[in-house]
Formats: C-alpha cells, sequence, structure tokens
C-alpha cells in the first residue's frame, strides 16, 4: 500500500472506523463503522465529489432525481450529504431544467460548482467527462444522485480507503456498486469515456488497481430506476435523516 493508503487508515483507526478483510483478500473488505470524525479523512489527499444528474431517467418515464423521498427530493438528499462532508469540490453535473427546479426549490446546497449537460442524451459518459474536466482534485468520488438512503458511514467506509493508487468501489451482494472512487491518475482515460457505462470501463479494465468494499447493509447502494422500485422504496424504506 502506497504511504497516503497507510496514511489514511491510521487517520481513520484514530478516528473510531475500521474496514475488517481477510489474508485471503487484501482488497476486499466488510465495515465496521463506529463514531467518526470525517475531518481526518481529508487531510492527506483533495477529494472532488461530483454528482452526475443529467440522465433521462428513460426507465422511470420522467426526472426520477427530482422525485420525493422525506422532505426532499432524491436528488436533493444526494446532495445534502455531498455537502455534510469535508470534499475539496463539490461538483454537480446536471441539466438546465434540473438546476432551475433546484434552486427554485432551495434543494442546492451552498458550495457546489455546477457544470451545465447539454448533451444528456449522449449518457452517462457525457457528464462524467464534464465533471472530472472541471476538478482539480487529487481524486474523484463519483454520485449518480439516485440512491436515497446512502448515508455518511457507507461514503467514510470509502474514502477510508481512498488513495493515490486504487480504484475503491462499494459492492452490495456481491455487486459493484456506486459512488465509487478514482485517484486522478485515471483522469486521462476518465476523459475518454463515451456511452452509458460511465467509468465501469476504466474499473474493468484496472482489475489490480480496485479495491472493494462490501457493505454491512447492502440496502444503502440501493438506486432508483424505475416506478416499482421507487414505490417500493416508499412502501419499505424511511429515510435517514
Amino acid at each position: 500500500m502506497s504511504c497516503h493508503g497507510k496514511n489514511i487508515r491510521f487517520l481513520a483507526a484514530r478516528a473510531g472506523f475500521w474496514v475488517v478483510s481477510g489474508p485471503d483478500k487484501p482488497h476486499a473488505g466488510t465495515v465496521a463503522r463506529q463514531t467518526v470524525n470525517p475531518s481526518l479523512f481529508m487531510t492527506v489527499m483533495n477529494i472532488a465529489a461530483i454528482v452526475l444528474a443529467a440522465g433521462l431517467s428513460r426507465r422511470m418515464g420522467k426526472n426520477k432525481l427530482l422525485l420525493p423521498f422525506g422532505n426532499s427530493s432524491l436528488l436533493g438528499r444526494s446532495l445534502a450529504l455531498v455537502a455534510s462532508l469535508p470534499y475539496a469540490e463539490r461538483i454537480l453535473v446536471t441539466t438546465e431544467q434540473t438546476l432551475h427546479w433546484l434552486e427554485q426549490h432551495e434543494e442546492l446546497p451552498p458550495g457546489f460548482r455546477t457544470v451545465i449537460n447539454h448533451a444528456p442524451e449522449e449518457g452517462q459518459a457525457a457528464s462524467l467527462r464534464l465533471g472530472t474536466a472541471a476538478s482539480g482534485a487529487d481524486g474523484y468520488m463519483y454520485f449518480t444522485g439516485d440512491q436515497p438512503l446512502l448515508h455518511r458511514e457507507a461514503v467514510l467506509a470509502l474514502l477510508e480507503r481512498a488513495s493515490p493508487e486504487h480504484i475503491v468501489v462499494p459492492k452490495a451482494g456481491g455487486r459493484p456498486a456506486s459512488p465509487v472512487f478514482f485517484p486522478a491518475r485515471f483522469r486521462a482515460e476518465l476523459l475518454q469515456r463515451w456511452g452509458d457505462e460511465g467509468g465501469r470501463g476504466v474499473r474493468d479494465a484496472h482489475p489490480e488497481a480496485c479495491q472493494y468494499v462490501q457493505m454491512s447493509e447492502p440496502h444503502v447502494l440501493a438506486d432508483i430506476d424505475t416506478p416499482e422500485q421507487y414505490e417500493a422504496l416508499l412502501r419499505l424504506e424511511q429515510p435517514r435523516e
């Protein structure tokens, strides 16, 4: 592990936060969380949070990011979560219509830089390129804006693994999910992505660089894509404030 990675893990341990992994799976871990001081994580690397929020929501049939959940929208909850953590940069990539809605409903927290995606039909990679190009950080954590059950402890579990060498990927039920961290050494490759796969192609091209974190609460990584998933969310889950 790099020096930076060791420093981050040491700081996390002092904060009372641990990732438990076995010797047979050095890049896998199950999160065990205690009280965390998140400011300790950002003393080694400058990390940007990039929220990709310009999708067309084809399976939902309308802009899913603006659907209500709790006292906010799906996207509003994601933005509030990002705003609660000490990222070096906070970047929102969205459309003019969504940005107008957020401003009108006062759901855009201060401290975000907004980048307008004028071609959302090009797929998620267009937003990924715009957000990455707008950042000068040492690494990027990409949020999708449609994970309303995601909370601070889950994000901190990923930040604890952040290093200049490794891609950090959460897993839910054995499947990769979001948000994903990429160090800046992958910047050139991220800026070359096209289509709707986002950074998945970069992740898959570098399995040796991936560190997977198995969440102890896999449901927090669930994303909302269809009306059925949204209805199930409203029936079964209460937002975690």
